[in-house]
């Protein structure tokens, strides 16, 4: 129901109105209602954008800038995947059952071992030499300060 159905609606309500069209009353609402719907359509908009799970366009850009992770998946449902993924990264994943989490921060896939203080990922895409250095540099914001990450 639009705006000028609900204003119509509960103005009549009160018995003091008789809207009808062609009526300076009618004219007046219809204008209102203009306004308004065009206010809610800007308010849904920005509420679904403030989600990750909701958001598209403008709303993914915003959190891509604001956690600055390098993404190679870039539909918006991948884009999406890793900005979950890496809100649900709490400080009880310093471990590396958690740890397996961070290659789907990225939109990458494979697997994770540890190895004498290190830990290895064995990441299934192909990626370039600088590719792999933006992912550990960023793997490094989250990941405890003892370990060191290698991509293979």
């Amino acid at each position: 129901m639009g705006e000028f159905a609900i204003l119509k609606q509960r103005l009549n309500d009160t018995g003091l109105y008789n809207i009808v069209e062609g009526t300076l009353i009618y004219a007046e609402l219809m204008a209102y209602a203009e306004g308004l719907d065009m206010y809610f359509e800007e308010l849904n908009e920005l509420e679904k954008e403030a989600f990750p799970f909701t958001a598209e366009g403008e709303g993914l850009e915003l959190f891509e800038r604001l956690f600055g992770v390098p993404l190679f998946d870039r539909s918006d449902e991948g884009r999406r995947k890793s900005i979950e993924t890496l809100l649900s990264i709490t400080n009880n994943d310093f471990t590396l059952s958690g740890m397996e989490k961070l290659p789907a921060v990225y939109g990458l896939h494979g697997n994770v071992s540890d190895s004498a203080g290190s830990i290895v990922y064995s990441i299934s895409e192909n990626l370039s030499q600088s590719e792999k250095t933006a992912v550990i540099s960023d793997m490094n914001r989250f990941s405890p300060m003892f370990t060191q990450i290698t991509i293979s």
